[in-house]
């Protein structure tokens, strides 16, 4: 079923999310590394109280922003992007142990573990959250 904010936006084009740097983080996965990635994902949430949320990955961030309707229409506004690597699968392998990590939680809109090839425009790979 469809809300009427989705009908709504989807009848005028809707707004792509707008692309946030300031949490991105670099490296080989580590203990450490998860658990920054994390504590910048609790500052998210708590700076955005009550708002929905979703994980995932892309090769092209602007592209999967502003280009793809699902993000358009849905309520997010903001894309975080958390972590980036040359290497997908280590952006892959992220990818699903936040989902698995968050899923349960009401406001996760990730209901499964995403498993597709990113395109990628300058070498580089994301991990995001949109919310």
């Amino acid at each position: 079923m469809t809300t009427l904010f989705e009908t709504l936006n989807g009848l005028f084009g809707g707004k792509a999310p707008r692309i946030l740097r300031a949490y991105l983080l670099r490296g080989v996965i580590t203990p450490s590394l998860k658990a920054q990635i994390t504590k910048n994902i609790a500052t998210i949430l708590a700076k955005n109280p009550r708002k929905h949320f979703k994980f995932g990955k892309t090769g092209n961030e602007h592209a999967r922003a502003k280009d793809f309707d699902d993000y358009k229409i849905a309520p997010y506004t903001k894309m975080y992007l958390l972590y980036t690597s040359t290497v997908e699968s280590r952006v892959s392998e992220l990818e699903i142990y936040y989902i698995r990590k968050y899923k349960e939680l009401s406001l996760c809109d990730n209901k499964s573990e995403a498993n597709h090839k990113m395109d990628q425009r300058n070498g580089r790979f994301y991990l995001y959250m949109v919310i």
